[in-house]
């Protein structure tokens, strides 16, 4: 509408009465929607080889890679313009067709915040899985640098959830050792994990998005749960 008061009504003014008025206005109001979104998303042209390979592929072209349409959704347009088109035919025409990259659009604010917002997300989620599998790593390594009677105690006390008045009457042994021996195992722990450079708030972040952390206590400690293993 600002576009046909626009001047003092210019264009409506260069009607000549030659043809009916609704048909001239339809091409103005056309004319005008072509000229919007070609300042919006740039003017289209087909690609040479689209060209060469005739009308269906310079419209599929366009519909795919300016329109942004996929092809089943293409499909049943471009078969009522050319009835003798095969599904066959209109997905060889794409695949042959050259890559191109879509025209950018204009989006609303509500909807570039919403892509904002989920792509930080999804890079946040990667960010904290790496770090929690780096946490995991270097609590391996230092399970594996630990005696057998260490890596049973903390298997009991963390994966087994198991009280030290628990493993102490399970293993028959006192319960300050017990605590002496899980705390040295977890300065050793913290330490590793301080120099390969994993301070407490990556260690709270990993926890607090409860990744899955695996320390490796299957595998790297089936023996010590052996009964001939257990510390005496």
């Amino acid at each position: 509408m600002l576009k046909l008061i626009e001047n003092d009504y210019r264009v409506i003014a260069e009607h000549d009465g030659k043809s009916s008025f609704p048909a001239f206005i339809s091409v103005v109001v056309h004319r005008l929607l072509l000229d919007y979104r070609n300042a919006q998303w740039g003017k289209w042209r087909a690609s040479a080889k689209a060209i060469r390979m005739g009308d269906a592929a310079v419209v599929l072209e366009a519909m795919l890679y300016r329109d942004g349409l996929t092809t089943e959704e293409v499909i049943p347009a471009l078969r009522r313009r050319w009835p003798d088109l095969t599904r066959q035919d209109i997905e060889r025409l794409a695949t042959d067709l050259p890559p191109r990259l879509p025209k950018p659009r204009v989006v609303g604010l509500a909807a570039a915040e919403h892509a904002s917002v989920e792509t930080e997300n999804a890079l946040f989620s990667a960010e904290r899985e790496s770090l929690a599998r780096s946490v995991a790593d270097v609590v391996r390594r230092a399970l594996r640098a630990m005696d057998s009677e260490q890596r049973l105690l903390l298997r009991l006390r963390f994966e087994g959830e198991m009280s030290v008045a628990e493993i102490s009457r399970a293993l028959q042994i006192d319960q300050k050792p017990i605590y002496r021996k899980i705390e040295r195992a977890l300065v050793a722990i913290r330490k590793d994990l301080q120099e390969f450079g994993i301070g407490d708030d990556d260690l709270r972040e990993v926890l607090s998005c409860g990744s899955a952390l695996d320390f490796g206590f299957e595998q790297a400690n089936a023996a010590p749960l052996q009964r001939d293993e257990e510390p005496s």
